[in-house]
């Protein structure tokens, strides 16, 4: 089997989905940005992932000089 994880990252936490090639939702949930707790996350799955997608959103919110 195939699997794909997803980890949306924010500034202090993140959160890690992992779906099967028909995907179906195998994992889904929210950790601290620490890496050893990340990987404990994926460990499962590290046989049959065939891809992991990082997604970053940076928001401009002004700065007044």
């Amino acid at each position: 089997m195939k699997t794909y994880a997803g980890i949306d990252l924010h500034s202090s936490n993140n959160y890690v989905g992992i779906i099967d090639e028909r995907d179906r939702r195998l994992y889904g949930k929210r950790h601290r940005n620490r890496l050893p707790e990340v990987l404990k996350a994926l460990e499962p799955y590290k046989d049959s992932l065939k891809a992991v997608v990082v997604v970053v959103e940076s928001t401009y919110n002004g700065i007044d000089l």
